[in-house]
């Protein structure tokens, strides 16, 4: 979509919100619909988080977990499972009166012991990540019997000496107590043919996408029709982001059309969170690419000069099909510009430097003179040559510059100059274009660039761009 469409469709999309904040059917069907998706996204977080937090729904909420484990594959571990049911026929067995040393206890006991040593060796906790709860298991069973072999402590605590010594009821709750809601929440998870867990929330979501797929074709197709001349593709890239929910992976995206359905709903002002979303990523955004534009056109200017590029162009005769902005050429110009900034703006503040270099040029001259060392030896004369040296050296000076002036503002002047720059060019071309005197500027234009280029960018790195945002926020704030 172009600007001037972009442009269009903002502006009619404005007044259509306008005029549907004033139709009480629209309004409703915008904010049953938010809450709609607020419905999925919440149902999507809940899958989301649901083995994680798996523990917490079966302390409180037991219920639940009986109706979403198979959603999720999960079904009790046929292990720990099965050594519940051991544990729960002992109590049984003894709870009806049955004695420790009877056959029926004895093979219980002995079952549980293998089954406790074959557990620990399989380690049935692994699968579901739940090897943190039996260690718990076995470190209070270790602080039980007072052993550091887990082993040792399981067998030692289904012997019939163990129960008759510490109570058979005692050692029971104590299991049923501390070991087993460990064990129980345990679980297998089924994996399908591809190695992934089995995920039935697809079940659940797919008539949620049918729903938003319906209403996003609805919706486009009508801003196609109503909204002219936005095509339907148009529409289609102006509600990018329900798009976002037709997605069936990837559903915690779903969240950016949740919060801009909520705001234009009026259910909740996401604005502040926007701003600060879209700073963010603006002042990432204009960091990485003002970086990566100043690298670029520095590498670019640095293959220039080492190819030889730069150096054909500045060098090469001036050719007539070269285009001259405002049919001026640039170089001459700024060499006239050049010449007359030294004129007029230079050389009158060097005056007083241009006459100490020409009086320390004079007096070493008069010094190597026959002449002026007599005079400095005549009484009274110590001092003349030295004056005579300062007059002369001014006079020089403004002379100089007088004649600069007059020859410049003279036309054969003028020429002359332009002579002199035509000349400078011409002999400062034939200079460069030796090898010896072009390859170390290039090497030297390099290394500066080189330089440029690495403090700057660390420089870059320094600065606090979401400062320099929250300043151009202040200034368009103070324009309003």
């Amino acid at each position: 979509m172009d600007v001037e469409k972009a442009l269009i469709v903002e502006q009619i999309s404005a007044n259509h919100l306008r005029h549907r904040s004033r139709s009480p059917l629209r309004w409703g069907y915008e904010r049953i619909l938010a809450l709609v998706i607020f419905v999925n996204v919440a149902w999507v977080v809940f899958d989301l988080t649901y083995v994680r937090w798996r523990d917490v729904y079966i302390r409180y909420v037991p219920g639940l977990t009986q109706l979403y484990d198979p959603v999720k594959g999960i079904e009790p571990h046929r292990v720990t499972q099965s050594y519940l049911n051991t544990v729960d026929a002992l109590q049984n067995q003894l709870g009806n009166g049955a004695p420790l040393d009877s056959p029926a206890i004895q093979s219980l006991l002995q079952n549980l012991r293998d089954r406790s040593v074959e557990t620990i060796d399989d380690n049935p906790f692994q699968l579901a990540n739940r090897l943190g709860a039996f260690e718990r298991a076995k470190n209070r069973l270790r602080d039980r019997t007072g052993l550091e072999s887990s082993k040792a402590a399981f067998r030692q605590f289904w012997t019939t000496e163990h129960l008759d010594e510490e109570g058979w009821e005692d050692s029971l709750e104590f299991f049923n107590r501390q070991i087993r809601p460990q064990f129980e929440r345990n679980f297998y998870r089924n994996i399908d043919e591809s190695g992934q867990f089995v995920e039935g929330f697809w079940r659940i979501d797919r008539w949620f996408l049918l729903l938003f797929s319906f209403e996003f074709l609805l919706r486009t197709w009508f801003m196609s029709r109503r909204l002219h001349p936005v095509s339907w593709r148009d529409a289609v890239l102006w509600r990018w982001y329900d798009i976002l929910l037709l997605l069936p992976f990837w559903r915690w995206l779903r969240l950016i059309p949740l919060s801009i359905r909520w705001s234009d709903a009026g259910l909740v002002n996401v604005s502040p969170i926007r701003l600060q979303l879209v700073r963010g990523v603006s002042a990432y955004l204009a960091a990485e690419m003002t970086e990566l534009i100043v690298v670029r056109v520095i590498d670019r200017a640095q293959t220039t000069i080492r190819n030889g590029t730069l150096a054909e162009r500045l060098l090469a005769e001036p050719q007539r099909e070269f285009i001259n902005v405002n049919g001026v050429d640039t170089v001459t110009a700024i060499a006239e510009q050049a010449i007359e900034l030294s004129i007029y703006k230079v050389l009158p503040r060097l005056q007083p430097e241009i006459e100490a270099l020409l009086a320390h040029v004079l007096s070493g001259t008069y010094a190597n003179s026959t002449i002026y060392r007599g005079l400095r030896r005549l009484p009274g004369m110590t001092h003349i040559p030295q004056q005579l040296t300062q007059q002369l050296s001014h006079q020089l000076a403004s002379s100089l510059y007088d004649a600069a002036i007059a020859a410049f503002e003279d036309d054969e002047g003028r020429q002359l100059y332009n002579t002199l720059v035509a000349q400078l060019r011409t002999s400062l071309r034939r200079e460069l274009s030796t090898g010896q005197t072009l390859k170390p500027l290039q090497t030297l234009l390099v290394d500066l660039l080189e330089e440029v280029k690495l403090n700057y960018v660390q420089q870059f790195e320094q600065e606090d761009v979401e400062q320099l945002l929250l300043e151009v926020s202040k200034l368009k704030a103070s324009k309003e």
